[in-house]
């Protein structure tokens, strides 16, 4: 019984916070989280007015019809997304509750790259 309990718990903190199908990687800490990852098709990246990147921001993506597809808790500065071609619109929150978005086209011939700038911290 111990060990079910135990194999049950590993499951739940195991599991990765998105739901859904589509892979995503949170990037962009040091020298190997800055590498490239062109296998994904869009790449999101966070960063203050001035230049700093920001990090533990709240990523939404939501298809053309208004799904959710993506609920994300970006731990990086930068987020790599595996969509498939088509319209979709993303939404990324601070802590702070500044938020930013924008529609935008994934085509399927490259990576789409997207930066969301926000206010600097004061």
């Amino acid at each position: 019984m111990r060990r079910l309990i135990m194999a049950m718990l590993l499951t739940i903190f195991m599991a990765p916070l998105q739901a859904s199908d589509i892979p995503l990687l949170s990037a962009g800490i040091g020298e190997e989280g800055r590498e490239a990852h062109d296998d994904y098709s869009l790449k999101l990246v966070f960063f203050e007015q001035g230049g700093p990147y920001v990090a533990n921001v709240r990523v939404r993506i939501y298809d053309q019809a208004g799904n959710q597809l993506i609920d994300h808790l970006s731990d990086g500065p930068w987020l790599f997304v595996d969509l498939a071609a088509g319209n979709y619109s993303v939404h990324a929150e601070r802590q702070n509750g500044e938020a930013q978005g924008v529609k935008f086209m994934v085509d399927g011939r490259g990576q789409k790259l997207l930066s969301l700038r926000f206010t600097a911290s004061e």
